[in-house]
């Protein structure tokens, strides 16, 4: 379902995946076309991840802070961060 908030210009998005989970998010468009892609492409990619078992993708920024998070409990925490600097 296609919406929009009182206090934003933009088109939100609200549906039930096939799991049963709540989606809630903006569109981030003012043009409901777009906003309408954005949707059916959104439920094409959760509908593939539940049924047909495909992997969700991730950003280089998601994996960096995912990464960041695991080894926070480290002692070596700090030299692992310093070392990443200088490699990358």
């Amino acid at each position: 379902m296609l919406y929009r908030r009182s206090n934003s210009h933009f088109w939100w998005i609200r549906f039930t995946t096939p799991d049963g989970k709540e989606v809630r998010r903006s569109a981030g468009t003012e043009d409901k076309k777009a906003a309408e892609e954005y949707e059916a492409k959104l439920k094409q990619e959760l509908w593939r991840q539940e049924r047909m078992g495909d992997k969700p993708r991730h950003t280089w920024q998601e994996a960096v802070v995912r990464w960041v998070e695991e080894i926070a409990h480290k002692a070596s925490h700090e030299d692992d961060l310093t070392c990443a600097i200088y490699v990358g």
